[in-house]
């Protein structure tokens, strides 16, 4: 008997808002730091990560009490689901010491399944706009 496809639902509740003027510092391969019991062969933590200096705040919120504080650096893995594939790519053609409008959420997500009997809540750092400064 097949099991039936449960609905899932997500909401979003809004940390911190990050509007920055980035520099690309590069690519670098960040290994698993071994956290759990799935590490270092089935727990998918390590990768590569974009590692972008902040050089600028444009515009920062932070409408409660738990969103991050401005950054000086931001590190975004390329394997990560949250990340719109438009900015991964954008990523790709970047090079090193190239200039970028960067910005970023710190979002609390809650994802609800089984007609709400069932939640998990955890943060994501969705880049919301990347764009290559000429």
């Amino acid at each position: 008997m097949a099991e039936k496809e449960e609905s899932k639902e997500y909401s979003r509740e809004l940390l911190s808002l990050h509007e920055t003027v980035s520099r690309f510092a590069g690519v670098v391969d960040m290994p698993c730091r071994h956290m759990t019991s799935l590490c270092p062969d089935k727990c998918n933590h390590g990768g590569p990560v974009a590692v972008f200096d902040v050089e600028e705040y444009r515009k920062y919120e932070k409408p409660g009490k738990y969103g991050d504080a401005q950054a000086s650096k931001f590190h975004v893995k390329l394997s990560d689901s949250c990340q719109p594939k438009s900015a991964i790519e954008c990523i790709g053609t970047l090079e090193k010491g190239q200039m970028v409008k960067l910005n970023w959420n710190h979002d609390y997500v809650t994802c609800t399944s089984s007609g709400g009997k069932f939640s998990s809540k955890y943060p994501e750092r969705p880049i919301t706009l990347l764009e290559i400064i000429p």
